[in-house]
C-alpha cells in the first residue's frame, strides 16, 4: 500500500505519564516516512484530554510533538459517517478535521480493556476517531449523546465494532492497521495508573482487516504465559463479542494466515504474491531464449542450486524495482566462473529455466525478500557470492521487491546489493 494524500496515524497518547501508550522513540522513524500528523480526539468525561488545549498540552508532555505535528480531530467539533445496516448506530460521529486526511494508520497499543475487554484495532478506530459526542454515542450502545450508561455492555461493543465499520467504509482502501504488542498490561492506555503486564512483549501485527488482526493478536494471548488475568478481563467484559459483530456488519473475517516476515534475526521480508503476470514482468526474453529454455534438461534432483540476485541501485531506480532481467544470476556452487562469463540473456535463462524447473516440481514462486546484513559493505566492490558462497545476502532498506520461491532444502537463496544506497 502506497498511502496518498495527507497521512494521518491514530494512536492513543495514553491518559498519564504511566499509562502504557507507544512511545515516541518506538514509532517516530515510522511516523516521519509517512510524513504524517498524529491525531487523537478528545476523550469524553474527564482526564487530561477532555478539552482541546489540555489535549495538545498532554501530546507535548509524551514527546508526541518532538516526531510530528499533532491535531485533535474535535477541536472545531464532529462530523457524521452513514452506518449501513447497523442495529445500534445510524451514525458515526467523527471529529471534524476527519476529512482533512485522505490515507489512515490506526497505529495500536494492544492491551486489555477495563470496559471492552481488550483495546485493538477495533477500538482504536472507533473510540480514537470519534469525537467526545462520538464516544458518548457508542459507550451508550447508540442510546444518547450526552449521556454514558455502563448498563449496556454488548451494544457498546456492537456499536464499537458498527463505528469501527462506518471508518472503513468512508476511507475504503485508504486505511490500513499495525497492532504493537508490547507493555501487555490488562489496563488500556486510557487507564492513568495501570497494571504492570504479567506476560512477556510478543511483537507487531499488520494488516488491512482489523478484525483478523484483533483475533490473531487474542490468539497470541491465549498462548501466552501469564495470560490468567488477561483472558479473566476480556471473557468477563464479553470482548470477542466486537469481533462477532464485526463480522456480521462486513467489517472483517477472524479467519486469518498469520505469515511471519522476520527471519529469526531481526532482518524483515516483505512479502507478495508473484503471479504468472508479475512474472512476466520480472523476467522478460525474447522468443528464442524462450524456445531454449524450454528444450532444457531438467535439473538433478540431488544438485545443490544457490540463487544469486544482485540488486543495482541506479537500476531499481530507473525499473522502479519492477525489472529483475538486468540484474539476476544464477549460478551453481560449483560453476561460479562460468556463471560470471554469461551475458544477460543467459542469466535470465537460466532464471528462467530454475522457475520452471520449481514448477514441474509442484513449487511457486511467491514472495519477496528483504534481508539485510550487516556485516556486507555494498560499497567495497566486492563480491561475497564469488568469493564465499555460503555468505548471506545484503539488502538496503530501499529494495522493496526481490523475487524469492518457496525452496526445498537444496536450493538457496542469496540476495546481494551491488552499490544499492
Amino acid at each position: 500500500m502506497e498511502p496518498t494524500g495527507n497521512v494521518a496515524v491514530s494512536l492513543s497518547i495514553g491518559e498519564s505519564e504511566k499509562s502504557n501508550y507507544l512511545s515516541p522513540e518506538l514509532i517516530g522513524d515510522l511516523v516521519q516516512e509517512l510524513d504524517a500528523v498524529i491525531v487523537e480526539s478528545n476523550s469524553a468525561n474527564s482526564g487530561s484530554r477532555v478539552s482541546t488545549p489540555e489535549h495538545y498540552q498532554a501530546a507535548e508532555d509524551r514527546g508526541y510533538t518532538e516526531i510530528a505535528d499533532f491535531q485533535v480531530l474535535d477541536e472545531y467539533g464532529s462530523r457524521e459517517l452513514p452506518v449501513a445496516n447497523g442495529i445500534r448506530l445510524v451514525s458515526d460521529l467523527v471529529g471534524a478535521h476527519f476529512a482533512d486526511y485522505e490515507s489512515y494508520l490506526i497505529l495500536t497499543h494492544f492491551s486489555g480493556d477495563a470496559k471492552a475487554g481488550y483495546s485493538g484495532a477495533i477500538k482504536n478506530t472507533a473510540f480514537g476517531l470519534a469525537s467526545s459526542m462520538g464516544k458518548v454515542r457508542i459507550q451508550s450502545g447508540g442510546t444518547s449523546d450526552t449521556h454514558w450508561n455502563n448498563d449496556l455492555q454488548n451494544e457498546y461493543l456492537e456499536a464499537m465494532a458498527e463505528a469501527g465499520k462506518a471508518v472503513s467504509d468512508a476511507l475504503g482502501d485508504n486505511i490500513i492497521y499495525i497492532n504493537v504488542l508490547n507493555r501487555l498490561s490488562i489496563d488500556s492506555d486510557d487507564d492513568p495508573d495501570p497494571s504492570e503486564p504479567e506476560i512477556q512483549d510478543i511483537g507487531i501485527l499488520a494488516s488491512f482487516d482489523p478484525v483478523a488482526l484483533d483475533q490473531a493478536c487474542i490468539d497470541m494471548i491465549n498462548k501466552a504465559e501469564g495470560n490468567e488475568h488477561f483472558l479473566e478481563r476480556l471473557y468477563e467484559r464479553n470482548g470477542e463479542h466486537t469481533l462477532e459483530h464485526a463480522v456480521e456488519m462486513g467489517l472483517g473475517s477472524r479467519e486469518y494466515t498469520l505469515l511471519d516476515i522476520t527471519d529469526g534475526l531481526g532482518n524483515v521480508y516483505i512479502p507478495f504474491e508473484a503471479t504468472e503476470e508479475k512474472l512476466a514482468e520480472l523476467i522478460s526474453l525474447p522468443a528464442e531464449e524462450k524456445a531454449a529454455v524450454e528444450a532444457m534438461e531438467p535439473f538433478n534432483a540431488d544438485d545443490t542450486w544457490v540463487f544469486y540476485v544482485y540488486m543495482i541501485g541506479s537500476d531499481l531506480e530507473s525499473q522502479q524495482m519492477d525489472n529483475l532481467a538486468d540484474i539476476t544470476k544464477l549460478m551453481t556452487a560449483d560453476k561460479a566462473a562460468e556463471n560470471k562469463a554469461k551475458t544477460k540473456e543467459q542469466k535470465t535463462a537460466d532464471l528462467q529455466r530454475f522457475i520452471k524447473e520449481l514448477r514441474t516440481q509442484g513449487m511457486e514462486p511467491s514472495a519477496v525478500l528483504f534481508q539485510p546484513v550487516a556485516n556486507y559493505d555494498p560499497g567495497a566492490g566486492a563480491s561475497i557470492a564469488d568469493d564465499d558462497p555460503d555468505a548471506r545476502g545484503y539488502a538496503t532498506t530501499n529494495i522493496r521487491q526481490m523475487l524469492s520461491v518457496q525452496l526445498p532444502e537444496n536450493i538457496r537463496i542469496i540476495m546481494q546489493t551491488g552499490g544499492a544506497k
